[in-house]
């Protein structure tokens, strides 16, 4: 007695080409969306997922083979028993729990790269490295218009008219290297071992005595700082710049004359 195969060859090539639809629909989303973390490994799984859909159209194809030469021999009477048609079977289902399990894979893989990715930007929002490079190019910009300032000679010179608080010359060496000394007075010049030291010194002198604060490339940072005192605190204060390498303070006389 003769029969058809084709029903159950139809049921065969149906599942197969859902989860061929299926991988290459994976596929596609992994294409269009990867993770920005780990871009290698994605591209690894999606190969290894791409070999795998190979592997199977070369079963499905296989398989047709197979169920065309079973055909056959049902026709012509040669095949009496389902007993190849079973392991056929089976092996097909071997084939799509495989293919079930490499898709759970690739998206326990996917959603680590997620979450890495989702790691990294919040790490990024949070840096301060973005922040600290705006403050050092505002400080610098700032440097360079009060030095285009004094190349263009707009500068406001002291001149302590007769019968005014004295005015004490401040150099700003580096941030340990502090030393005050009266304008025209010949002695030696006072330390400081810091600004906070210069600040609260400059405090109690402020009624009666003015400051020239000379900076220094080293020790530009303390000039908005110690400005922002003097500005609080109603200290008589003026700024001017210095080379590094040139002194203000003469290690014996001060800033006398």
């Amino acid at each position: 007695m003769k029969f058809s195969l084709f029903a159950f060859q139809d049921i065969i090539t149906c599942v197969m080409g859902i989860m061929l639809l299926l991988t290459l629909m994976l596929c596609l989303q992994i294409v269009q969306n990867p993770g920005v973390a780990d871009i290698t490994h994605d591209a690894q799984a999606l190969a290894e997922l791409t070999a795998a859909s190979v592997d199977l159209q070369s079963s499905l194809a296989n398989l047709e083979s197979a169920v065309e030469a079973n055909s056959q021999l049902f026709s012509a009477g040669g095949l009496i028993d389902t007993n190849v048609l079973r392991d056929q079977m089976q092996d097909a289902k071997n084939a799509n729990e495989r293919a079930r399990r490499d898709l759970k894979e690739l998206k326990q893989k996917t959603d680590e790269a997620k979450t890495v990715a989702e790691k990294l930007n919040a790490f990024a929002k949070s840096s301060t490295a973005n922040k600290e490079t705006n403050d050092l190019n505002v400080t610098i910009a700032d440097a360079k218009r009060v030095l285009q300032q004094l190349e263009q000679g707009k500068r406001v010179l002291y001149n302590r008219p007769p019968g005014s608080n004295e005015c004490w010359l401040i150099e700003l060496s580096t941030e340990s290297d502090i030393r005050a000394g009266v304008i025209g007075k010949k002695q030696s010049p006072t330390s400081f071992p810091s600004v906070e030291h210069c600040r609260d010194w400059m405090l109690s002198l402020k009624a009666k005595a003015d400051f020239l604060i000379i900076i220094k490339p080293e020790t530009w940072g303390l000039k908005a700082p110690l400005e922002q005192v003097c500005q609080d605190s109603n200290v008589t204060y003026a700024f001017d710049l210095l080379p590094q390498d040139k002194i203000a303070l003469d290690p014996s006389h001060g800033a006398g004359f």
